[in-house]
């Protein structure tokens, strides 16, 4: 197959991963993330230049470093940097490696106003993006912007509704705002759809933690 064929079946088998976290299935994850990430090598090799499959490259070993080999994943992120500039290299308004370190800028080094420039240049080249949506979303609460995060946060939701932890930023920031029970609204709505989701279990099991309910704990431990 060509190397657009090979990016796209990475491409599902990637997200293949992510549905068998949701489930809490990480020996399947883990099967389908190698079978991606040889995909991916494989259409690499016929296109090594293109920018966007270097970005998931960068991604996708980050979750092996992390989710196999047990390395811290700020480490990852460094291990796999070259990636990423090879992208931006390649292409300097490439959205996804900016949103990368955008994330990386906001989560690990703290450097608020570089990560809200790198999230808003990746927004302008691709507003269609779930990702950059949904983890500048997390990045707005955390520097109380709390409102705007939840635009986002429903933009990423309606951009790729089929990732349950995109869906989930949306009650999560709910929770930062003190709107405790319109996000449990939103978190049993969301369980109803998908009666095994780890994520949404988990979410909901926290917040009848915090909100000392005994009952609500049982149901959801």
């Amino acid at each position: 197959p060509g190397a657009c064929q090979l990016f796209l079946e990475a491409r599902f088998e990637n997200n293949q991963s992510f549905e068998q976290v949701e489930l809490g299935d990480y020996e399947a994850a883990d099967f389908h993330l190698n079978r991606a990430n040889n995909l991916l090598d494989q259409g690499l090799e016929q296109e090594p230049d293109y920018a966007p499959a270097l970005v998931a490259k960068a991604n996708l070993v980050r979750r092996i470093l992390t989710n196999q080999q047990g390395v811290d994943e700020f480490l990852a992120r460094q291990q796999t940097q070259h990636y990423l500039d090879r992208a931006l290299e390649l292409d300097p308004n490439e959205a996804s490696a900016l949103g990368v370190q955008a994330e990386t800028a906001s989560r690990y080094e703290w450097r608020w106003q570089d990560a809200t420039a790198l999230f808003e240049r990746a927004l302008a080249a691709s507003p269609e993006l779930a990702d950059l949506h949904t983890d500048y979303a997390y990045h707005l609460a955390k520097i109380g912007r709390s409102l705007e995060a939840l635009d986002h946060a429903r933009i990423g939701a309606r951009l790729d509704p089929a990732i349950a932890w995109r869906r989930a930023a949306e009650p999560r920031i709910m929770i930062g705002l003190g709107w405790l029970e319109e996000a449990e609204r939103i978190m049993t709505s969301l369980l109803r759809e998908r009666t095994a989701n780890f994520f949404f279990l988990q979410d909901l099991y926290l917040l009848q933690l915090q909100t000392r309910n005994t009952e609500g704990m049982r149901r959801y431990r």
